[in-house]
């Protein structure tokens, strides 16, 4: 691992340590917090594919052909920006 990556992940415990503390959080896990915004960026190709059938204007419709496919692509990329926790989890 790198000298980075480990300063990372002893910010991040430190973090979690803090929010497991914290009576605000109501003791949920990081990952309890991150499921609902993982969810609802999941959805976002399936509503851009959806206006993208409704859209009668062409230039409006490669606009979104353009934003779905840089989102398809930051999505596709998802699962490798986790390794990291994946190693706390």
């Amino acid at each position: 691992m790198l000298v980075t990556e480990l300063c990372f992940l002893l910010i991040l415990w430190c973090v979690l340590k803090w929010c497991n503390r914290d009576p605000r959080c109501k003791k949920l896990q990081l990952t309890d917090l991150l499921v609902a915004p993982v969810q609802h960026i999941m959805k976002v190709p399936l509503i851009l594919k959806e206006v993208e059938t409704r859209t009668e204007d062409s230039s409006e419709r490669e606009q979104i052909t353009q934003i779905l496919e840089i989102e398809e692509n930051s999505i596709s990329k998802y699962p490798a920006s986790c390794d990291m926790l994946a190693v706390l989890f």
